[in-house]
């Protein structure tokens, strides 16, 4: 079918790569929109191409496959287009850590559920929201370990490099090890907050985040992005350690989100928060 596409600028160099569907991901369901998976190498290498912002543009694109097209009223549109902005201006604020973007984009999740569907418009100005948290270490590792243990035992894409990652930390001092490979990461990547907002915005758009299941409030795709995001760093971390090169970072990325994208994963995360009680924004200020 022929459609045009509201989509970012990626998927305009990533459209001839293959004559199949995969990376693509077109998305009627709120409005003609397409995105780029992460478990496509070429996607992140064209992301990480320059540090610039994702952006959006109008494209035709054809796919040669049924798309199931669902009926959204006007008002639903209206409020997915307003939030997917809001969610855009933040996560793309690069005047705040991603730490404090993701804190921010729950807190105003929380105003948002408070108001009205006619004063959403309102909520686009966040001068007022409080930037300030404070992260437990300790709760936060112990959180992310047990993520990836879950996950290490279930999933062949990320087995090897979440034994890795494991194996690594636990070799001495924890904590000591896990702030080491941070700080590591952040020297042999100096850019790496950008490429971080860029796997994350493109997953958030990938997902029509934060509607990627009717079911879900805002709060819980809030944590379940956050889920991604913890996820993310600690196999990183680990694996990255005793890596050096850009293709070392795109391997586990890829390998995370074949996980992440192609699994039930962004609903049973929030199901794994949700046992240990950290779902609010509240609880998760500690962990981020």
């Amino acid at each position: 079918m022929d459609i045009a596409c509201y989509t970012h600028n990626v998927e305009k160099k990533c459209f001839l790569i293959s004559v199949f569907i995969f990376p693509r991901a077109p998305r009627l369901k709120f409005n003609n929109e397409c995105s780029c998976s992460n478990s496509c190498e070429k996607v992140l290498e064209l992301l990480f191409d320059d540090n610039k912002p994702i952006t959006f543009e109008d494209i035709p694109l054809s796919f040669n496959y049924t798309i199931n097209e669902k009926n959204i009223s006007n008002e639903g549109i209206k409020k997915y287009e307003i939030i997917k902005n809001i969610c855009n201006t933040v996560i793309t604020n690069r005047g705040l850590s991603i730490q404090k973007r993701l804190i921010i984009l729950g807190k105003i999740f929380q105003n948002i559920e408070r108001l009205s569907d006619e004063n959403l418009s309102s909520i686009i100005n966040i001068s007022n929201v409080d930037y300030s948290y404070i992260t437990n270490i300790n709760l936060s590792y112990g959180i992310q370990k047990k993520l990836v243990k879950f996950y290490a035992e279930r999933s062949i894409s990320i087995q090897k490099y979440a034994e890795e990652a494991i194996r690594y930390f636990e070799e001495e001092n924890e904590i000591k090890k896990y702030l080491k490979a941070k700080e590591r990461l952040y020297s042999l990547f100096p850019n790496i907050e950008i490429m971080l907002e860029k796997i994350l915005h493109n997953y958030m758009i990938y997902i029509q985040f934060p509607f990627s299941n009717n079911l879900y409030s805002l709060i819980e795709e809030h944590a379940s992005l956050c889920g991604v995001y913890l996820f993310l760093k600690y196999i990183v971390l680990g694996y990255m350690a005793n890596k050096n090169t850009l293709e070392d970072f795109i391997d586990v990325v890829t390998a995370i989100f074949r996980l992440i994208n192609h699994t039930n994963f962004n609903h049973d995360v929030y199901v794994l928060l949700k046992i240990e009680n950290l779902t609010t924004i509240e609880s998760l200020e500690n962990v981020i």
